[in-house]
């Protein structure tokens, strides 16, 4: 393809009115050709005014665009014939209100609204270059036509500041003032050599004049022109409404990990996230703000939740200690703890879907591509009530490598533009990396919140085979994740309350589990705290005199029926097999009341000496005996 830059020095509007009179050329070349590529800057004094137009023009990519400055407005028309689409964007410079500055990852310099419209309805806005229709797809219109030569008729020589130029008529009728016209063109001699001309595409157009209704005055001027990348795409962090969507939203999976970097309103934040499906989550802080100082401490913390406890671990990583708390109000778990309880539902943490937790769901539009962190990646953007969310993906071509195996398609940034809030945040993704079964587990290691002599230690034998083969030992740490399934299932214990397994495979034809489950954490962990609040009826169970609230809790939490409990300041304490959520409950001034955090609160912690099972372990069957 031969690109040519194009150069038009104004347009200008004279009267006529009627049908063409004109009658087309004849002879050897009677039409200059003109190029199925090109760009243009065209500036136009008119009545003490000046405009400014720039023309993008792709015959073969079906691709096109307008730009328009006038005064201190700027639109922006792009022309999509895949879609039959034109994206109408405006914005208005405003130097007193906002400082003129370069914005950062193609972002407009200032507030821009979009519109969509269908091209292929008649308007004004697709008369600039009009449309055909071919076999079910949108064309822009030829070349020839966009210059409105039809038709075309020889008009002799002339001379436009000092360049030789063919000259030639022609007709077009304005459809938004339904007015015919006549044009003037001027064409440089193919004898004369122009800057940015080639030997194809020797005559290039210097003027054009309309001849309508109004005189105007003639102020014409040649300027350079510099393409800008991304012509054809809307700008980052605008959102054109009801945009057809052309390319599919990414998918992710329901387990994953990534480092994360928060910038938002000047604060930054550094996320170390790990996520999975199986009722965990976990995910290091650094650099939080004052007010959000967690467990007491400014230093980076690893949360590890367990969501059917209700139980959050706090880890300091600069000085090892470890906390334990019940979950309470958090950004990642839903439904929110609040203060209305109007279900039991309001009491339990949830965790959020994939789809939720990182705000991204099929609502996303494909925008166009950019780079993110110097990588190709394609945007997707979305309106929500709490603002405009644009997401960046790197493309199907680019691979991801990290330390388990690579990836494609994953997230790279996050800006979230909310203009009645006044904030915006912008978020980095690194390393991100659908989670192995093998390695995932590992990363919810609570031992150093507990003494050693706090664990139950045990040994699980499995009957394995008469002899064992190499691979058998190469594949022992695949073997990680099968032996958490058996001891949640054996036990009915949650996954995140076992030592990592050490296993072995011995010559006796034996397969040897070395593992420990953590004790509890105290029961009053389990329960939400509600301030000045009794339930009146009967209860499960009373109890007076005693040593604290904490021993209220242990009776409650050892009580297979108990969901709540009143604990007064005369330390009398009442067991209930229902929660506030009933309607009988009522405000008091000696009682507070304390419901519990999960519905999972009903545990077997190797009761039993022994239980045998059987279990299908890589198709094989295998006797399990618990000791």
């Amino acid at each position: 393809m031969i690109e040519v830059k194009l150069f038009l020095s104004l347009l200008i509007i004279q009267n006529v009115f009627g049908q063409c009179p004109l009658v087309p050329s004849q002879g050897s070349d009677p039409i200059p050709s003109i190029p199925s590529k090109f760009q243009t800057r065209v500036e136009v004094n008119t009545e003490s005014q000046m405009t400014e137009f720039r023309y993008f023009y792709n015959y073969d990519q079906r691709r096109a665009a307008i730009e328009t400055r006038k005064s201190n407005n700027y639109q922006k028309l792009i022309f999509n014939y895949d879609t039959d689409e034109i994206y109408e964007l405006n914005n208005k410079i405003d130097f007193v209100s906002d400082p003129l500055h370069w914005p950062p990852d193609g972002r407009p310099e200032f507030p821009t609204t979009c519109t969509t419209y269908k091209l292929s309805n008649t308007s004004r806005l697709n008369y600039y270059f009009g449309f055909t229709s071919s076999g079910g797809s949108i064309l822009p219109a030829v070349p020839a036509q966009i210059f409105n030569f039809f038709p075309i008729t020889y008009a002799g020589k002339d001379n436009i500041r000092g360049i030789p130029c063919d000259v030639y008529k022609s007709c077009a009728k304005d459809p938004s003032t339904n007015a015919d016209f006549v044009i003037t063109h001027y064409f440089s001699d193919k004898s004369f050599t122009l800057a940015g001309g080639d030997q194809t595409f020797n005559r290039l157009p210097i003027r054009a004049v309309y001849e309508q209704k109004i005189d105007v005055e003639d102020a014409p001027e040649i300027l350079s022109f510099i393409e800008w990348p991304h012509t054809f795409d809307t700008p980052s962090s605008v959102y054109c409404s009801n945009r057809k969507a052309t390319k599919q939203v990414p998918s992710i999976q329901i387990a994953f990990g990534f480092s994360q970097e928060i910038t938002s309103n000047s604060q930054i934040q550094y996320v170390k996230d790990f996520y999975t499906f199986d009722n965990f989550s976990r995910y290091e802080i650094r650099n939080p703000r004052k007010e959000e100082a967690t467990f007491y401490t400014q230093d980076p913390v690893v949360y590890i939740s367990e969501l059917s406890a209700g139980i959050q671990y706090g880890i300091n990583q600069r000085h090892g200690n470890c906390s334990v708390r019940g979950i309470k109000s958090d950004t990642i778990y839903i439904p929110k703890l609040n203060q209305t309880f109007n279900s039991l539902l309001d009491f339990l943490a949830q965790i959020q879907s994939t789809q939720s937790f990182l705000s991204f769901d099929s609502e996303f539009i494909y925008t166009g591509q950019k780079f993110s962190n110097g990588i190709s990646s394609d945007r997707f953007i979305t309106n929500k009530t709490s603002g405009i969310y644009e997401y960046t993906f790197s493309d199907e071509d680019y691979v991801v490598f990290n330390n388990y195996e690579s990836e494609t398609r994953v997230p790279l940034s996050l800006y979230i533009d909310n203009k009645q809030s006044k904030l915006s945040s912008h978020s980095s993704f690194f390393n991100f990396e659908t989670l192995p079964p093998s390695n995932i587990l590992r990363l919810f290691d609570i031992s150093s919140c507990f003494y050693q002599n706090e664990t139950i230690d045990f040994d699980i034998v499995f009957q394995y085979r008469g002899i064992v083969l190499p691979e058998d030992i190469l594949n022992e740490k695949q073997l990680d994740i099968v032996m958490y399934g058996l001891l949640n299932d054996l036990t009915r214990e949650s996954t995140i309350r076992f030592k990592s397994p050490i296993i072995s495979v011995s010559s006796d034809g034996n397969l040897y589990v070395r593992s420990g489950i953590f004790p509890l954490p105290h029961p009053i962990t389990f329960f939400t705290f509600i301030e000045r609040t009794l339930i009146y009826g009967s209860s499960l169970a009373y109890f007076y005199n005693l040593r604290d609230v904490e021993e209220c809790a242990e009776k409650c939490f050892n009580n297979e029926k108990c969901l709540s409990f009143d604990f007064s300041s005369g330390r009398s304490c009442y067991l209930y097999n229902r929660t506030v959520t009933d309607g009988s409950s009522s405000s008091s001034s000696y009682f507070d009341h304390y419901t519990m955090l999960s519905q999972s609160l009903i545990f077997d912690i190797l009761k039993e000496p022994k239980k045998k099972r059987f279990f299908h372990l890589n198709c094989m069957q295998f006797q399990s005996q618990k000791h």
